[in-house]
C-alpha cells in the first residue's frame, strides 16, 4: 500500500480492493475449514450417517425421473450416478474410519493454520 502513495491513491487505483479481497479469502478459507471439519467430525457421524445416506438415496431416486424425461438427460444421469457413487463411498469410508478411531477421519493437521494440532470441532 505504501508503494502507491497512501490511502487516496490506493482507493482510486483499486489496490485497496485487492487487499480487501486477499483478507476476505483468508477468512473464507478458515470458515470453510471449520465447517468441513464440523460436517465430517460431528454431523456425518452423529447418527451413524443415516441422514447423509437418506439424502443420497433421495438423490438416487431422481434417476427414475431422468429416465422418464428421455434421452436428452443421459449425460446428466451418468454424472449424477458417478457423483453419488463417489459420495456414498466417501461417506462409508469416513464412517468406517470413525468406528475404528474417531480421529482417523479428521485431518491430521489443522487446516486453518497448519499448526499440527487437530482441527477445531473434530473428535
Amino acid at each position: 500500500m505504501q508503494i502507491h502513495g497512501g490511502m487516496g491513491y490506493i482507493e482510486e487505483t483499486g489496490a485497496a480492493q485487492f487487499m480487501r479481497d486477499a483478507k476476505i479469502a483468508e477468512i473464507y478459507e478458515g470458515t470453510n475449514g471449520i465447517q468441513a471439519n464440523d460436517l465430517i467430525g460431528r454431523k456425518l457421524t452423529r447418527d451413524g450417517g443415516a441422514t447423509a445416506k437418506s439424502f443420497i438415496a433421495t438423490m438416487q431416486s431422481l434417476d427414475h425421473e431422468l429416465v422418464a424425461a428421455g434421452g436428452e438427460f443421459l449425460s446428466l444421469r451418468s454424472a449424477l450416478a458417478k457423483g453419488l457413487a463417489a459420495l456414498l463411498a466417501t461417506t462409508e469410508w469416513i464412517l468406517d474410519r470413525q468406528s475404528v478411531d474417531p480421529r482417523d477421519a479428521a485431518p491430521a493437521r489443522c487446516r486453518i493454520c497448519g499448526c499440527g494440532e487437530r482441527s477445531p470441532g473434530v473428535g
